[in-house]
């Protein structure tokens, strides 16, 4: 449970971050047309410009660390350790958190670069670290966004719905995308359900 849990999250936070285009995104709903076509070439040196990748994975682990100290009887016994470390506000809980980071970062543009996030038969190869056994030897089902809601503005920023299907698992994400102005662009910058997008994850690893 707790590795099909773990990767669950980090291959939909993959996808929701997949939106890379060199070519400005006019409005929200562009941007999630250009993840889609960026996930499809496997671009994984681009995406970053049109996604606040480091806020959305500090937000997604903020979240995480929440979930686990709310339901202390579920997650194993280390995962809850590990958690509480990162939780401190102590220079160990720093970089306990900054290293989860950064594994959750390779892991994810290694995961859109090999193709892996786009459905493609192919193996995710892990970097060494603390985390790398969860993330190696695992196939990934193709996500695609298949409908998409009315934006509603939050002051400057546009928050946008939008259905995310994993062929992988065949479930249905109800997500809200929080979009801010780059430039001339827009990007993908927060996550605004992260706590209901978590339930659904759990139910579904404890379902297995």
């Amino acid at each position: 449970m707790r590795q099909r849990f773990l990767i669950a999250i980090a291959v939909f936070l993959a996808f929701i971050v997949g939106a890379a285009e060199i070519a400005v995104a006019e409005s929200p709903y562009e941007t999630l047309e250009k993840a889609a076509e960026a996930m499809d070439k496997g671009d994984g040196a681009t995406f970053q410009r049109f996604v606040d990748l480091d806020s959305l994975l500090e937000r997604a682990l903020s979240e995480f660390i929440a979930d686990t100290a709310r339901n202390k009887d579920i997650y194993p016994a280390p995962i809850v350790f590990i958690m509480e470390q990162a939780s401190d506000p102590g220079f160990k809980g720093r970089a306990m958190r900054g290293l989860m980071l950064a594994e959750a970062k390779d892991f994810m543009i290694d995961g859109v670069s090999s193709g892996a996030f786009a459905g493609r038969k192919l193996r995710y190869e892990a970097r060494s670290g603390v985390l790398a056994p969860l993330f190696s030897n695992m196939s990934l089902g193709k996500k695609e966004i298949l409908g998409v809601g009315d934006g509603i503005r939050d002051g400057d920023d546009v928050i946008l719905p939008f259905s995310l299907h994993d062929y992988g698992n065949d479930q249905d994400y109800a997500v809200k995308g929080r979009f801010a102005r780059n430039g001339d662009s827009w990007r993908l910058t927060a996550i605004e359900n992260l706590p209901e997008i978590f339930e659904q994850l759990r139910r579904e690893a404890l379902a297995e």
